[in-house]
């Protein structure tokens, strides 16, 4: 694997590709109408960038890795997931930690051999016994929930979203780094079991787990085993109960809200690139106070709406994202850090987190007919 600052091929030596399922069931992309959300040209403002750094190189780089996946025959998420939360976890760190341009290619190679050798050491061998891919995702699913300290999972955890929160745990043996917090949100254990099933399929002939999906409702995220949405076809994977984990919800959960009343999103393979970029948290913690980094959110806004303009690459939820950024963008931006508004409306959402606190950064709200023009459903979400 390349550390030049050429493309890192997480999946080298490949010996299946999963091309993206064509099925009749899909839902409808989440796209506007052509030109139905403005597309006016975005400058990089230099305070995206590290002040460190020389010119837009560190917002480029992330472009031009998400251009490629999205050109690429087969969309994997760990480079980007790696890439985002390490640029997620430098820019929200309260200890001064930087990160520079130069140093992300390297980063983010190394780190997905380290996330492939997991899958081939400790993963691998507990496949030996499956022979379902229902029972093949349990067993990821277990092999992540064991890296994970007892009870420090939790739904709305910061910045434990992406691949580079878990890897974060491994060394290249697959041990645990002793200074890493064990703990994942809801999004980051689907997120790393989906990308096992990908490197499984890819580089060690499990093929059956090719057609693994993504779903996504207002406030949840787990498995489809073929992206069909049924339920029969679902894996939940954030419970922690063990005896409970890799089985399809129940069908009294299912027609409940959680689960969007059996209609949740599920998402192609491009669209979960989009869901990385969506899940990205500006919220920088220190002690009570929050704020928000404007440079974490300012290059948000540049890969959604990059995304926005490939096709098919975004869903309802996610253009809603971009709805809420742009308009805090258009009334005021941000300039360094923001405030936190303590109660901030609530609004179309997904699982993967976004800012909601950016819909009232510049005084307004959400526009609802953008979302209605996308076909996504805008309401409070649950409490």
């Amino acid at each position: 694997m390349a550390d030049d600052g050429q493309r890192p091929d997480p999946l080298e030596s490949n010996t299946t590709m999963c091309s993206e399922l064509s099925t009749s069931h899909d839902l409808p992309s989440g796209n506007p109408p052509a030109g139905t959300l403005e597309q006016s040209p975005l400058e990089i403002p230099p305070y995206i960038l590290n002040p460190a750094e020389e010119g837009p190189q560190y917002a480029l780089l992330l472009r031009d890795w998400i251009a490629e996946e999205l050109q690429a025959d087969a969309h994997s998420p760990l480079r980007v997931s790696l890439a985002l939360g390490a640029v997620e976890a430098a820019f929200t760190a309260t200890d001064g930690a930087l990160l520079t341009a130069s140093d992300l290619p390297a980063l983010v190679a190394t780190r997905a051999k380290i996330f492939q050798a997991w899958v081939s050491d400790v993963l691998l061998p507990r496949l030996e016994s499956t022979q379902t891919p229902r029972e093949k995702v349990q067993a990821a699913a277990a092999a992540v929930w064991t890296m994970l300290a007892a009870g420090s999972y939790s739904k709305d955890v910061l910045h434990a979203q992406h691949l580079h929160s878990f890897v974060a745990l491994l060394t290249s043996s697959g041990g645990v780094k002793s200074a890493a917090k064990r703990q994942l949100d809801c999004a980051g254990v689907v997120i790393t079991v989906y990308a096992a099933c990908e490197v499984l399929a890819a580089r060690h002939g499990h093929a059956d787990l090719c057609g693994v999906r993504v779903q996504v409702s207002e406030d949840h995220c787990w498995l489809s085993l073929d992206g069909s949405g049924r339920r029969d076809a679902a894996v939940e994977l954030t419970t922690s109960n063990a005896a409970l984990r890799g089985l399809a919800p129940g069908a009294e959960a299912w027609s409940g809200w959680l689960y969007a009343g059996g209609r949740a999103h599920t998402l192609t393979q491009r669209q979960v690139i989009a869901s990385l970029v969506v899940s990205v948290d500006p919220t920088v913690v220190n002690g009570r106070a929050k704020k928000v980094s404007g440079q974490l959110a300012g290059l948000q806004l540049l890969l959604l709406r990059q995304l926005q303009a490939a096709e098919a690459a975004m869903y309802p939820a996610a253009v809603c994202a971009l709805a809420a950024v742009q308009q805090a963008w258009m009334n005021g931006g941000w300039h360094g850090e923001l405030e936190v508004a303590p109660a901030a409306p609530q609004a179309c959402g997904q699982a993967w987190r976004w800012p909601w606190h950016l819909v009232t950064a510049g005084g307004t709200t959400l526009d609802r007919e953008l979302c209605e023009l996308s076909r996504a459903e805008c309401m409070p979400r649950p409490r």
